[in-house]
């Protein structure tokens, strides 16, 4: 993951409604690093879009990002502890609206009826860029069979840390077929499905902890899961208004 190159600074200010903010840092906070020699790997990174806000959290392994509606009035990023970020945004009323901004020392602001926070965060410049993954080699799926896939497979998947090759799932995909397999030797579990849109062929081990994540969000059965795979990282791109895009290293 290489740093941020550009990140438009300025005092970013945005109104949304709590529940939408609150899930979506739950949804990217599980992509937090809790043990990190780098302090900003534990926050999360707010950042303006056309329309709304996209909530980003990576540990250089990992990186899930989130998209709300929001009425931005000016445009920016943030920082902030996505631990301490959680417990304040639970803390506020359910049915309110958020309004979320940052100054020049980096110091969040969370506004909501009469509840008044101050955040310490970190320059939004310094959080690191989630890789850019092309879509050389990609394929749709829908997200039940997705899920099925993973379910019926990750049960074989090794927990041995010496072995780090068993720990994740062996994708195997020659454009038209999809294939899991997981083993920790001592059982073999595979997987195949037929893919109507697929581009290109590639085979990769994902990891287990990518593999449970994207099972975490599949919530509904409607619906494709968009797969891209290029170099040394993949990308799943959920269905739904909170264009939900989990990446991981390979």
């Amino acid at each position: 993951v290489a740093p941020t190159a550009e990140v438009q600074l300025a005092s970013l200010k945005a109104t949304c409604p709590r529940k939408a903010i609150y899930e979506a840092v739950q949804t990217v906070g599980h992509a937090v690093s809790g043990r990190s020699a780098l302090p900003i790997l534990s926050h999360i990174l707010i950042r303006a879009e056309e329309n709304g806000l996209r909530l980003i959290a990576t540990d250089l392994e990992l990186g899930i990002s989130c998209y709300i509606p929001a009425q931005v009035q000016e445009a920016g990023a943030l920082t902030a502890p996505a631990r301490t970020l959680t417990e304040v945004l639970g803390n506020l009323p359910d049915k309110s609206d958020v309004a979320i901004s940052v100054d020049k020392s980096h110091t969040t602001r969370v506004n909501c009826e009469k509840s008044d926070y101050k955040i310490l965060g970190l320059p939004a410049d310094e959080y690191p860029q989630l890789p850019e993954v092309r879509d050389t080699v990609s394929f749709t799926i829908p997200q039940s069979v997705m899920r099925s896939l993973i379910r019926q497979t990750r049960f074989a998947v090794g927990t041995d840390e010496a072995r780090p090759i068993l720990t994740g799932i062996l994708m195997v995909f020659d454009g038209e077929t999809l294939k899991f397999v997981a083993t920790d030797t001592h059982r073999l579990a595979v997987k195949s499905t037929k893919v109507t849109q697929g581009n290109g062929s590639q085979n990769v081990i994902v990891p287990a902890r990518a593999m449970n994540e994207l099972t975490r969000l599949l919530t509904s059965d409607e619906g494709n899961v968009e797969v891209r795979l290029s170099g040394n990282q993949i990308m799943f791109i959920l269905p739904g208004e909170n264009q939900v895009q989990i990446v991981s290293r390979l």
